[in-house]
């Protein structure tokens, strides 16, 4: 599951952050948008993440 997903103007938010308002959704997005310097942050990052949306 190490698939990349592009990210647009027509990409639609989940609907939890969406109903959030815009600046959740403009934190959502500049969260999973920023780049990461670190490569130790990246890793982990990459790590966590996947683990966080089977839990959903």
């Amino acid at each position: 599951m190490k698939e990349l997903t592009i990210i647009n103007a027509e990409t639609p938010l989940p609907s939890l952050i969406a109903s959030a308002g815009d600046r959740t959704a403009y934190h959502f997005l500049e969260f999973f948008t920023a780049q990461i310097r670190n490569p130790n942050t990246r890793r982990a990052y990459a790590q966590f993440l996947p683990l966080q949306i089977i839990r959903l």
